[in-house]
């Protein structure tokens, strides 16, 4: 039988404050240290929580390796950012540009042509939806063209 070290008198104090309040599966993860500090088994405390005998034993000995702070889910490391200083930078100077420069039939700009513009340059696949709040980001705002009539003389 695996049971876990006795907690301190502070780590105990901590478990007991983490099962009512922290967040998401730690304070199961607490519970499973306190009930196996009172001397219930593993396969118990896996009946009682529904989940697999590795499971606590796992959460069991990360307790007993870094205490109450091993209970915490580590950081993990997600997907790369898309929007990159480069991006940044590109939007920056192309924006101040006119977009007949660059190659578009248009006299102002459009976040789809944003996008377009982004692709071509610097080979980066970003939706009209994640440009959008980088626009705001750098404090840019826009609106709805307004057609007017022209009178020549």
């Amino acid at each position: 039988m695996s049971y876990v070290r006795q907690p301190t008198d502070d780590e105990h104090e901590e478990l007991k404050r983490m099962t009512r309040q922290a967040i998401g599966r730690v304070g199961q993860r607490a519970q499973m240290v306190l009930l196996s500090a009172q001397g219930r088994t593993c396969p118990e405390i896996a009946r009682i929580f529904e989940t697999s005998d590795l499971t606590v034993r796992f959460w069991l000995r990360r307790f007993s390796a870094d205490g109450p702070a091993g209970l915490y889910d580590a950081p993990r490391s997600g997907r790369p950012r898309k929007v990159t200083p480069a991006v940044i930078a590109t939007l920056d100077t192309v924006i101040r540009d006119d977009p007949d420069r660059a190659g578009h039939l248009a006299t102002f700009w459009t976040v789809a042509m944003l996008v377009l513009t982004l692709v071509t340059t610097l080979e980066v696949r970003l939706s009209v939806s994640t440009v959008r709040p980088v626009l705001h980001a750098m404090g840019l705002r826009w609106g709805r063209p307004r057609p007017m009539v022209l009178r020549f003389r």
